[in-house]
């Protein structure tokens, strides 16, 4: 076998500060800042940055940077910081994130001097760990196969490389997740390859890592085995009652996010919040005698009605029959599980704050309406600020269409403002340059931004270095959190605003333990957003109507639920009876000094849901999703192409 790079074969001259003549040879991906911008002074050093990226991507699945063209990839290269490794496998051991840091180093002589002193490092991430006795090559052949399931996605199950069992509810299950029929066996092929070239390049670091990870199985799955780990956020909890629950039937249910694709970067903190709500819920014996067993599978940021999303739906509802769901953020991927919920009696934890315009009976709305979030957020600034022309930029879909007509509707009561221009993109977009010129020439008083995942981190990086930010243009964010702060680390965003809504707490002042737990349990260096706040409390909230009701079923949850608020944790959970959304406290945020976000106005009072706004009837609202429906050749969001606001 021959392993060739066909990243060197082309000529890369997209970028302008290499002259007409000028060469760029490798692979931008994993190349050092200073093989970047010029070959004079590449040595060894470089050579090992190049390792550490790999073992990077070895490691995370990703490389350490990326973009959406060769051009927007160099500039991170020599300008930004990869993104802590553990923001995506939380797993990953210090030691190793140590190794990454230090070989990833913008400056040659911060690095490892030579791959005998990385060498020696490896050794004594690998010396920390038990040996394995047998060949990985053997482990390999002796795993089971993943289980085949006609059109419905592959679920990992068997045996780890430990010969531990593997329990639902891993984020490794999800990883091998809707792998198409026909690409199976190249896979698994695959998956041979690339743990021998491991070997070849950073072998002794991955096996320690491997070794690390599976020295015990999960925290799940000790639970359901009747095991009680030592350290970690369930230390705390007691597990008396965990033996007894050995060999009984276990209460499944399902955590449907996007852990891979454009929404990656805003749902896998939802997955991990709702895992640990999971643990916690277990930890303290489980539900009606039985430990709750969670399932996860991976949307991956479709939001055509023919996507992930809707066949995972399918299937937890009607092979693996869970008892709920806890998921969904964007709305298109929200619609395109409803109607399963609703045909098979499921019932649905939806987390993030929207747009409204629904109701169902299956589906409990943790996050918040728009009357909650929105509304009081642009007025407050009509009462602070000199506010004429609005931008509003978003993402082709439910929520940005249906906060653009509110918005308009609230600037019809106020003759001197003015929404200038809109602009929609794709989910995935990454390229904002164009629309930026657009707002540089219009001159708003104010942005609105209501784009989702990724698209919203690369226009906020792009808006501050086109220095627009650093003028006095604020710029409100209506789905931007501690998560998408995480990969603007390195970008100053003080000055900008997040509106954002919480459950109101139990006594003014008064912390949950929320934050801290999960801080145990995936890292200190973890942010918590309110989205996770509302995926974490939404578990505690189905556990405790189950406890009231004294069964799992989807009605008697229901009718618990409807009954009278909960206190969990130190704060109030209130679902309105007449629709199903929570009851939900208004914040704005500024952010500030390393991008920490600020408390600047918090509602005085707990704002009740209105799904439905009073600017349109219920009836004008369906007409308005119809049409964007039809628009989108009938799907719940545009998945094809820009779509460009017009002027007004």
């Amino acid at each position: 076998m021959k392993l060739t790079d066909f990243g060197i074969v082309k000529t890369l001259q997209d970028d302008p500060e290499l002259t007409a003549s000028g060469q760029l040879v490798g692979t931008p991906l994993y190349m050092s800042p200073e093989q970047s911008m010029s070959s004079d002074d590449v040595d060894v050093r470089s050579d090992l940055y190049s390792l550490g990226a790999s073992y990077y991507a070895l490691l995370t699945g990703r490389p350490p940077f990326s973009g959406s063209s060769i051009l927007e990839i160099l500039v991170n290269l020599r300008t930004t910081s990869p993104i802590d490794p553990r923001e995506y496998v939380p797993e990953i051991p210090e030691a190793c994130v140590r190794v990454l840091k230090r070989s990833l180093s913008k400056k040659p002589e911060r690095r490892y001097q030579s791959a005998a002193e990385m060498l020696a490092e490896l050794e004594a991430v690998l010396d920390s760990v038990h040996r394995r006795q047998q060949s990985i090559f053997q482990m390999e052949r002796a795993l089971p196969q993943p289980r085949l399931s006609g059109d419905v996605p592959i679920h990992a199950q068997g045996a780890t490389l430990d010969g531990a069992d593997i329990r639902p509810g891993t984020m490794e299950r999800a990883l091998a997740e809707s792998i198409p029929n026909e690409y199976r066996e190249i896979s698994i092929s695959r998956r041979n390859f690339l743990i021998g070239s491991s070997l070849g390049v950073v072998g002794m670091g991955a096996l320690g890592f491997l070794a690390l990870r599976n020295r015990r199985p999960s925290v799940s799955a000790e639970r359901a085995m009747g095991q009680s780990p030592q350290t970690g956020p369930q230390a705390g909890f007691q597990d008396a009652q965990a033996p007894a629950l050995i060999g009984k039937a276990t209460i499944k249910v399902g955590v449907l996010h996007s852990l891979s694709g454009a929404l990656a970067v805003s749902e896998r903190p939802l997955a991990d919040a709702t895992l640990l709500a999971i643990d916690e819920v277990n930890a303290a014996g489980g539900l009606l005698g039985r430990m709750v067993e969670p399932i996860v599978l991976d949307g991956k940021s479709e939001v055509t009605s023919d996507s992930a999303f809707a066949r995972a739906a399918q299937r937890l509802l009607t092979e693996d029959k869970v008892a709920a769901v806890f998921g969904g953020f964007g709305s298109g991927g929200r619609k395109a599980i409803k109607p399963y919920f609703e045909e098979h009696s499921g019932l649905l934890f939806y987390p993030a704050s929207y747009e409204g315009l629904e109701e169902s009976p299956n589906i409990v709305y943790t996050g918040a309406t728009a009357n909650q979030f929105v509304l009081p957020a642009i007025q407050w600034f009509a009462k602070q600020r000199d506010i004429r022309r609005i931008f509003l930029i978003g993402t082709d879909g439910l929520r940005p269409r249906a906060i653009e007509a509110l918005i308009e509707a609230e600037l019809a009561q106020r003759k001197d403002w003015k929404l200038s221009d809109s602009y929609f993109s794709v989910v995935g977009d990454f390229e904002f340059s164009q629309v930026i010129r657009h707002i540089k020439k219009l001159r708003p008083n104010l942005i609105l931004n209501a784009l989702v995942g990724d698209s919203s981190v690369a226009f906020l990086k792009q808006l501050r270095d086109a220095e627009i930010l650093r003028k006095d243009i604020p710029t409100l964010s209506f789905t931007v959190g501690e998560a998408e702060m995480a990969q603007l680390s390195s970008v100053d965003l003080s000055g900008h605003y997040v509106a954002r809504a919480h459950f109101p707490l139990v006594l003014l002042g008064n912390e949950s333990g929320m934050v801290a737990r999960f801080k145990n349990k995936y890292g200190s260096h973890r942010m918590v957003s309110e989205t996770m706040e509302a995926s974490y409390y939404g578990v505690h909230l189905w556990a405790e109507a189950i406890r009231r009701a004294g069964s799992d079923d989807v009605r008697a949850v229901l009718s618990s639920i409807k009954l009278k608020e909960f206190e969990i944790h130190g704060v109030r959970v209130r679902v309105d009876p007449s629709n199903q959304h929570t009851w939900k406290t208004f914040e704005l945020g500024r952010l500030g000094a390393q991008n920490q976000i600020e408390v600047i106005d918090t509602g005085q009072q707990t704002l009740p849901p209105i799904p439905f706004p009073g600017s349109r009837t219920r009836a004008e609202w369906n007409v308005f999703l119809d049409s964007l429906y039809t628009r989108w050749d009938r799907n719940w969001a545009n998945s094809r192409k820009p779509a460009h606001g017009h002027s007004r």
